[in-house]
């Protein structure tokens, strides 16, 4: 049975940006569907088999396929790892192995390349916000996993609109997105975040939110940033 995203996933880091007390409701969770579909289908032909394909309409196999030829070229030969958790932790003397884990998510292509890495992010529908938040939290998390990276270029693809947001990062550049993030959440007061939550939803609709299958883990963000 599938569970929730962890509690600091940064699918929500767009929206925190707007509003730390942010919520995603049941509707927007069923919104999800048709974009889920459209990166398993992603995630297959990335490995080889154009099959799924002929699944999706139109429009939406026309998208998944520029998708698919816009990070086979951007690999240049290089191994494409599709569907990658990645997971952000910070030492703790007091957690097993030394580390806890502060967040974790999953990015839909990592293409490493000596100390560069290309990280891309498939979203089915066109660009109304902007996702460089989720971004920032999954290359933080590739630069804890990857200490010898010294910039990851970060892309997001829009599906129906055929745009691409293309910038790059450091890891402080990276950190300094996301620990401020982190911050705010952290710090909302609880009974504030239930009623707030409520009118964030009105003006915050992701074009989809991806249900994953990956284990729940209780998420601890560290007093200092540890690069």
């Amino acid at each position: 049975m599938p569970v929730k995203h962890h509690e600091l996933s940064p699918s929500k880091f767009p929206a925190w940006v707007e509003c730390p007390c942010f919520e995603s409701s049941l509707e927007v969770r069923k919104d999800a569907a048709e974009g889920t579909k459209q990166h398993a289908v992603l995630e297959a032909v990335l490995s080889g088999d154009d099959s799924p394909l002929e699944q999706l309409e139109p429009q939406a196999k026309d998208s998944v396929r520029w998708a698919a030829d816009y990070i086979s070229t951007l690999s240049e030969s290089a191994k494409i790892s599709s569907e990658v958790r990645v997971e952000y932790s910070t030492l703790d003397g007091f957690a097993a192995k030394g580390k806890s884990t502060v967040f974790f998510g999953t990015a839909d292509a990592l293409i490493v390349k000596g100390n560069l890495a290309e990280l891309i992010d498939f979203k089915s529908g066109a660009q109304v916000h902007s996702h460089r938040a989720q971004l920032a939290g999954y290359a933080l998390a590739v630069f804890s996993m990857r200490p010898r990276l010294k910039t990851i270029r970060c892309h997001v693809l829009y599906g129906r609109s055929k745009e691409v947001d293309a910038w790059s990062l450091t890891q402080a550049d990276a950190a300094g997105v996301v620990i401020p993030i982190l911050e705010s959440r952290q710090n909302q007061d609880r009974s504030e975040e239930r009623r707030v939550g409520k009118e964030c939803r009105s003006r915050w609709s992701p074009d989809h939110e991806k249900k994953k299958t990956q284990p729940h883990e209780q998420a601890r963000i560290a007093d200092t940033y540890q690069p």
